[in-house]
């Protein structure tokens, strides 16, 4: 179950992320791009390490609508991976 909803994060932020004006407000689409950001930074560090690792997962198999390069960066984009590590 885990996956899936990954998979459903990582789909709708890219929406989110890649959308036309028309498609979406783009205030809209912010406010709820850095909500995303904000619930998956207040995770508990097991469940931040098991969408990590469901992000990692999608990158490499590509089982996303996301193209698998914007999916690698998806982690460190919303603040659940440390750039610097």
């Amino acid at each position: 179950m885990v996956a899936q909803l990954v998979k459903l994060i990582v789909d709708l932020t890219w929406f989110l992320d890649s959308c036309d004006d028309e498609e979406v407000d783009p205030d809209w689409a912010v406010k709820w791009l850095e909500h995303i950001a904000h619930v998956l930074a207040d995770l508990p560090p097991e469940q931040r390490t098991a969408v990590v690792t469901e992000v990692s997962s999608l990158a490499t198999t590509n089982r996303s609508e996301a193209p698998a390069k914007w999916v690698a960066s998806f982690a460190e984009a919303t603040g659940l991976t440390d750039p610097e590590n």
